[in-house]
């Protein structure tokens, strides 16, 4: 392509030099008065007047190779700018896919498991349930990836740890909470929901540190046999 622009522009000098020596020489072979030697200035004149058109044409032909080259710099920023762009979505893309597949399926099941003791009743031994020895169990399964340092806790209504935040739950496995209960807590027989709120928080095998909330509702308190539970929030990410 600039080959041929090439060519188009000394085609276009050689026939504005040929119409320059043309012209001279009508003048030159036809008008007698003009076969004399030109003054200095005259001539300064005639090759200023020669030469300036070609002058502004290779100015012009500057200024527009200038701007084309920086499109095409521009151009080729721009291109690299989308290679980069593509290149960070596909590694966010990767990223977050590592990040699913590392992912734990957890299964949360809580229960209120009320201590028995022995009294004697009617000639006989009977158990009774222990109002003082009611205890919180979360059952939680994992049926995903591998994780590890889980952490569960009470954080309301009262705040307690139930393990020492180190251990692992494995794919397929199963690990077990206990915590004694204030029945005190949970004393209000009102329409308003007893509510324990429960919070898991666990590493993946990529690093990623997760936390889980569960709300579990005992209507009833702790007497009652009929227990609820849900999210709160969805695993989030919390590094």
């Amino acid at each position: 392509m600039n080959f041929k622009k090439n060519q188009i522009l000394n085609i276009t000098i050689s026939i504005y030099l040929l119409l320059i020596i043309a012209y001279s020489l009508f003048f030159y072979f036809f008008d007698d008065t003009k076969k004399v030697p030109l003054a200095s200035n005259e001539l300064g004149d005639f090759l200023a007047g020669l030469f300036a058109p070609l002058a502004f044409l290779y100015i012009y032909l500057g200024f527009k190779q200038q701007g084309m080259a920086i499109k095409e710099s521009n151009d080729s920023i721009i291109r690299q700018l989308e290679i980069q762009t593509e290149m960070i979505r596909l590694q966010q893309a990767e990223s977050l896919a590592r990040e699913h597949a590392a992912k734990p399926i957890l299964n949360f099941h809580p229960e209120i498991i009320s201590g028995n003791e022995l009294t004697f009743k009617n000639d006989d031994f009977v158990e009774i349930p222990n109002t003082l020895q009611s205890r919180l169990k979360i059952t939680l399964g994992n049926k995903g990836s591998k994780i590890t340092h889980v952490s569960i806790r009470c954080v309301k209504p009262f705040f307690k740890m139930l393990n020492h935040g180190d251990d692992v739950l494995d794919t397929n496995g199963v690990l077990v909470f206990q915590s004694f209960s204030d029945r005190s807590l949970f004393s209000d027989k009102s329409n308003a929901l007893s509510d324990i709120d429960i919070e898991v928080i666990y590493t993946t095998s990529i690093g990623a540190r997760y936390k889980s909330v569960y709300e579990i509702n005992l209507p009833m308190g702790l007497d009652g046999n009929i227990i609820f539970y849900s999210y709160i929030d969805s695993p989030i990410r919390i590094n």
